[in-house]
């Protein structure tokens, strides 16, 4: 299966089948000629809304993704009404155009970045792992920081760093995925009152690396129009090596 689904070009959609299996629902659709496989869509669950993903043979020219769609939502038990709930489809921008998706309200570009100069990261800072006892204040920090859909779960089942001032927690990074084939660094955030003093950049290249000793492959997503997070990680040697849209579109 892994030849049919390209790291780079099918992130979520890779890390969906070969890191989170237990976590989603995947489908393929073998309708086209030659025994080639025309699609793989996949659900991932545990999540505040509907997400969807999927990948389309190369050769492929056109794919409506609604008879996926309906499948999944049999697999994954879905009972609300057809057309009734917002989600998200995560494609790659130079997919997009091969796809039918219904019902689509607005976009919105996806970055996927790799370290690939890691001699530009900083020299390691002040930031230590979290522990349990830190994990009720990190908690009590994430929903300040935007992070709406965070597990707490997650602090302990992969290494996360904390920047803080006293006792207090200001900054915090981790991973999404915590693999020797790769990492996928995330959960990255800073207090307002403490952002722009450098806590961002320094946490961020603390973490990456961490994840250099895990994995020669490091990854972040950052969203297009966040011009200072982007400027933080391009500083310290990432680089974009995919694009992908967030399609939000009624289900």
């Amino acid at each position: 299966m892994k030849g049919h689904v390209p790291l780079e070009n099918a992130f979520i959609l890779y890390g969906n089948l070969f890191v989170r299996p237990e976590r989603c629902v995947s489908l393929i659709d073998d309708s086209k000629e030659a025994g080639r496989i025309a699609a793989i869509g996949s659900y991932l669950k545990g999540l505040p809304f509907h997400a969807f993903t999927i990948h389309v043979d190369e050769e492929v020219e056109e794919y409506d993704v609604v008879g996926m769609l309906e499948r999944l939502r049999t697999e994954v038990a879905i009972t609300t009404p057809a057309g009734s709930t917002t989600s998200i489809f995560t494609v790659p921008e130079k997919l997009l155009k091969k796809l039918r998706i219904p019902h689509m309200q607005s976009q919105r570009t996806m970055l996927l970045k790799k370290l690939t100069y890691p001699a530009r990261l900083l020299p390691q800072g002040e930031s230590r792992l979290i522990t349990e006892a830190d994990v009720d204040a990190i908690t009590s920090m994430t929903p300040k920081i935007g992070m709406t859909s965070f597990q707490p779960n997650k602090l302990l089942e992969m290494p996360h760093l904390g920047l803080f001032d006293g006792t207090k927690p200001v900054a915090l990074a981790g991973f999404h995925i915590y693999k020797e084939e790769f990492v996928e660094i995330g959960n990255i955030g800073t207090l307002p009152d403490y952002q722009g003093k450098g806590l961002a950049t320094q946490i961020t290249s603390d973490i990456s690396r961490i994840g250099l000793e895990k994995s020669d492959k490091v990854y972040l997503c950052v969203f297009e129009d966040n011009l200072p997070a982007i400027r933080v990680y391009e500083k310290l040697g990432f680089t974009t090596v995919e694009r992908y849209v967030f399609v939000s579109f009624l289900f």
